[in-house]
């Protein structure tokens, strides 16, 4: 809730509204996770971009296989 309101307030100092503010709402959460990632590497030498894309395309790949028609 207090994100949410810190959030509005940094849109209106912008003064973005419709797409503009959209785009700035979509953006954040993956600059943010960007930060985490580096930091986590930078921290402890885990490249935890990598690892998560792993795991992603594990469970792709075994949707892929489990909904195939044949």
């Amino acid at each position: 809730m207090i994100h949410a309101l810190i959030f509005n307030k940094f849109l209106r100092y912008l003064s973005l509204t419709g797409d503009a503010a959209r785009v700035v709402a979509a953006t954040l959460p993956v600059i943010g996770g960007l930060a985490v990632a580096f930091g986590f590497w930078y921290v402890t030498g885990i490249n935890l971009a990598y690892e998560i894309g792993l795991v992603v395309w594990t469970i792709v790949e075994s949707l892929f296989w489990a909904l195939m028609p044949f």
